[in-house]
Parts: structure tokens; C-alpha cells; sequence
């Protein structure tokens, strides 16, 4: 379960001692006596009723997550299931408002950097709207894979995904009524909730091409995942650093021109896909097409990649997202959820990019 009320820059975790002792293949867990395997299991602390218990007593916040059934379980591993072959996923994902105004929520899924229906038949975007105080998100999920290995699924969700702008102001002043937090375009907060499925046990990762980036940044000290339409970071000394980007425009049926900036202290590999109001769109590198773009982050390095996205045919306003989950198809199982955040840049997406299509 995810907990986020006021949540700073996860603590940078290796993964390897954690990995150590885990098993060479990912085990079934057992079904115990008399529990249905198709249940979905809903560990402790995580009910509905719960969440509304803990909210009242630390108001503000949301809690959110993905289960799956008895089935499918691992031991001890709460993002990791075990698949048989040609057996979907079956399982929920649920967000608990603690929040004392309502608010919307937009979610799509991802199965291997791909975006899909969460569920046979269902939108491949959905919006639940109005959730308040005590208040509940509960999505199906089934997922059918194909081929062996490890495979991720994600749902990612971001509250108040679309901004109405006031009349008379621009996209990064929240209007006469003073600051509002679900009104300012500098804030990403997209989030996820990450499993790893395996089928039969299976710890193969998927072979991926990875791109690095063209050119160095000579600026140091300057970490993170930053898409942005600058070449370079702004200002000088301890002030240098990136304009947040917020708005841009593009000729209507064209491409849209722009640099993945990545780096870290760590080594660090990268899944990056790109939404054009929540619906997936390629990103291009020099001539080829990639969904998703795999980016190679070297340790200590800050690199800069261009690219680029296509731009709708039809003139207007739309919402632009690009967001990087870090280190595709690494195993979850024997990661506690901070370790399993620290794997992913902080934060995991651009601003809130109003795109105007001319």
C-alpha cells in the first residue's frame, strides 16, 4: 500500500543485498484451507474500513495499491505473482481518500510499458469522479500475458488530471481564489502502483534496446528525471537549475521537440512512456520509434536525450505526461515498497504540460 500525505524524496536503496538470498526462481504461495484460490487477498491494515480508521485519526492524504488472489500469491512478497501459463492476472487496484475535498481521478494501465484496458472491455482510461473523504477506488484488473519471465504491470493515476484554467489567468497561477495545490501545473503527482508478474516462476527479464544520451550536461549536482523543451538548466551557482515545464506548442499534426534529462549518483535504467490527454503516444529518437523509450543512466552521469512525440491532427488544448519508471522488470519480491519507490526517479513524471496544438 502506498501512503501519501506529505512524502519527500525516497532514500536511495540498493536492491542487491535485498536480492541476495532470494530464491533462483519466484515460488507459488499456498492456499490456505478452506480460502477460495479466485479471492482476492486484502492484507492487514489495508481494508476499507481501515483506511477510513487510520484517515480519521491522521487526516489528509490517500492510500492506494494493487492485490491479486490467494492463487497467485508469493510468500512474503506483496507486488510480486506467480502466473501459470497462459493464466491472466486477476486482481484490484483501490485508493482510499483521506482528503477532506473531493477530487477526480484518472487511471490507466500499463503491461509492459504498454498501455491497455485494465480489464476486458473496460476504457483504456477511466475517471472516478468525486471522491471525498472516506471514499474508495476499487478497479478490476486482469491482465493476460504472453510469453515467460517477469512482466510489469502498472496502474497509473493522477488526481484532477485535467485543469480547467480561469478566465484571465495563465496555466501556473491558480486563480482569485488564492493557492490551491490540485490547481498548479508545477506539481506532477502522477503515481503508480507497480506489480511483477511471473509466469511459472520464471526470473527472465525481457531484452530491451536501451538508448543513453546523446551529450553530457556539464552541470553536476543536478539529479533527477527532467523532461523539459531547454536544452539547459537556467540561472548560475547554487540557484542554477530547471524552469519547471508547464505549457508548450506544437502545429497540429507535427512533432513535438523536447530533452529527457536523467541522472543520478546510481546507475539507473528507465522505462519512459508519453501520454497525449492519458492516451499513449511513441516517442521518437533520431529516426527510430520507440513504446516505451528504455533510457541507460551510467553512474554519476547527467546526460541529455532528445526527442520527440507525435502532436494530434485536430487543433486545441490537451494535457501532455511523460513519466519514467526506473529499472523495467527488476524483481519486486524481497523489495519493501521504499525500496521498490527508490528504483524510480523523484519525482516520476513531468509537470502538468499544457500542450496547445495550433
Amino acid at each position: 500500500m502506498g501512503v501519501v500525505a506529505c512524502r519527500g524524496q525516497p532514500a536511495d536503496t540498493s536492491p542487491a543485498m535485498a536480492g541476495a538470498t532470494r530464491p533462483a526462481v519466484i515460488p507459488r504461495g499456498t492456499v490456505p484451507p478452506g480460502i477460495d484460490g479466485a479471492a482476492l487477498y486484502v492484507r492487514e491494515g489495508s481494508t476499507h474500513q481501515q483506511a477510513v480508521d487510520f484517515f480519521t485519526l491522521n487526516p489528509g492524504g490517500i492510500s492506494y495499491g494493487l492485490r491479486g488472489t490467494y492463487g497467485q500469491m508469493v510468500p512474503g512478497a506483496a507486488s510480486t505473482f506467480f502466473l501459470s501459463q497462459d493464466e491472466p492476472f486477476r486482481g484490484e487496484f483501490y485508493l482510499h481518500s483521506g482528503l477532506e475535498h473531493a477530487h477526480d481521478y484518472g487511471l490507466l494501465c500499463l503491461l509492459d510499458y504498454i498501455q491497455v484496458p485494465c480489464s476486458p472491455g473496460a476504457a483504456r482510461f477511466q475517471m472516478h469522479e468525486g471522491i471525498a473523504f472516506g471514499d474508495a477506488v476499487m478497479v478490476p484488473i486482469a491482465a493476460r500475458v504472453t510469453g515467460e519471465g517477469l512482466h510489469d504491470l502498472l496502474v497509473v493515476f493522477q488526481e484532477d488530471p485535467f485543469l480547467p484554467l480561469p478566465v484571465g489567468e495563465g496555466p501556473l497561477l491558480p486563480g482569485p481564489a488564492g493557492y490551491d495545490p490540485s490547481q498548479d501545473r508545477t506539481l506532477p503527482n502522477v503515481r503508480f502502483a507497480r506489480a511483477s508478474l511471473s509466469v511459472e516462476g520464471s526470473v527472465a527479464a525481457p531484452e530491451g534496446a536501451y538508448i543513453q544520451g546523446d551529450r553530457h550536461l556539464d552541470d553536476e549536482k543536478l539529479p533527477g528525471f527532467v523532461p523539459s523543451d531547454r536544452a539547459e538548466p537556467r540561472g548560475g551557482g547554487p540557484a542554477r537549475g530547471w524552469i519547471i515545464w508547464i505549457e508548450t506548442q506544437a502545429p497540429a499534426g507535427g512533432m513535438l521537440n523536447f530533452y529527457l534529462h536523467v541522472g543520478r549518483e546510481e546507475e539507473r535504467r528507465y522505462g519512459v512512456v508519453a501520454f497525449v490527454d492519458f492516451a499513449q503516444v511513441p516517442i521518437h529518437y533520431g529516426d527510430e520509434e520507440h513504446i516505451p523509450l528504455y533510457v541507460h543512466s551510467p553512474a554519476g552521469e547527467w546526460q541529455s536525450v532528445p526527442v520527440s512525440i507525435p502532436v494530434p491532427a485536430e487543433p486545441g488544448e490537451y494535457e501532455l505526461r511523460i513519466v519514467a519508471v526506473g529499472e523495467p522488470y527488476a524483481r519486486l519480491d524481497g523489495l519493501t515498497l521504499p525500496e521498490q519507490d527508490a528504483l524510480s526517479p523523484y519525482p516520476p513524471s513531468s509537470a502538468r504540460v499544457l500542450l496547445r496544438v495550433e
